[in-house]
């Protein structure tokens, strides 16, 4: 009889609960990353009203942070449809195109919800990471800088910012966008990576050394830190610490090359 009761309780609480109360729980759920029970609770608020934009905004941002990228986009899809002036699903949908490396419809993604709210953080962040993918710098940075402007004190967007300096090789300007994200989070490996790329670019290798060694400590399995630090070492005439330190990045196996 357990079970009986058990699923006449379940439908007795999805009979009760309201669109706006699903939506609540979604919501809170997504906050306290248990993405798959908030993906229940949009698909509830769903079935109460299937016209709700909202409700399938929220669907597609569970589903993105279930890394479920098309399924994500297939419900902003229907979010716009019912409603083409919410930001939410502009936001999503950018998310999605940039993991799926969809960089160029991405970015018509950010533009869109910049349109709606052109005070959001994220978009603008969205829109510079999509850029800086496209290997489009001098763009990426004004986008970048737009985004910190908003929050100073977000680390991520300090990191990536140092990363698309570093890129047009603006080094003493990344150190300092390095140095901001360390202050703020000292935790976050990216900082030390990017702050020993900009030293690297700065000539001042024993410092880079030591960002890198300490972005290894945050992760041993960080491929790129070898190869940064491998390019200190190679400054300071080091040959044979060098080497070892690219042939631990081989092992790791090297996915993208810092310098």
């Amino acid at each position: 009889m357990f079970w009986r009761k058990k699923g006449q309780e379940e439908k007795k609480d999805k009979a009760i609960k309201s669109k706006e109360q699903w939506l609540s729980e979604g919501s809170t759920l997504v906050q306290s990353d248990r993405y798959q029970e908030a993906l229940v609770a949009f698909d509830r608020a769903i079935e109460l009203d299937s016209n709700s934009a909202l409700a399938y905004v929220g669907k597609g941002t569970a589903l993105q942070l279930l890394e479920r990228y098309e399924e994500a986009l297939a419900s902003c899809e229907r979010a716009i449809q019912l409603d083409p002036n919410l930001p939410g699903p502009y936001l999503t949908e950018g998310l999605a195109y940039n993991e799926l490396k969809r960089y160029e419809e991405a970015l018509t993604s950010y533009e869109r919800a910049i349109q709606l709210d052109p005070n959001n953080m994220f978009a603008h962040l969205g829109k510079a990471i999509a850029l800086n993918a496209l290997e489009r710098y001098e763009e990426a940075q004004v986008a970048f800088d737009r985004a910190v402007q908003f929050d100073p004190n977000y680390v991520s967007g300090n990191i990536l910012r140092a990363m698309n300096l570093n890129a047009l090789k603006r080094y003493e300007e990344a150190l300092t966008s390095c140095e901001r994200a360390i202050q703020l989070g000292r935790n976050y490996k990216d900082a030390h990576m990017y702050k020993g790329v900009a030293l690297n670019g700065l000539k001042r290798y024993k410092e880079a050394i030591v960002a890198f060694d300490r972005a290894i400590q945050l992760d041993r399995k960080y491929s790129e830190a070898y190869i940064g630090k491998a390019t200190a070492l190679e400054g300071l005439g080091k040959p044979t610490e060098a080497a070892q330190a690219l042939q631990r990045a081989r092992e790791l196996g090297i996915d993208s090359i810092a310098q």
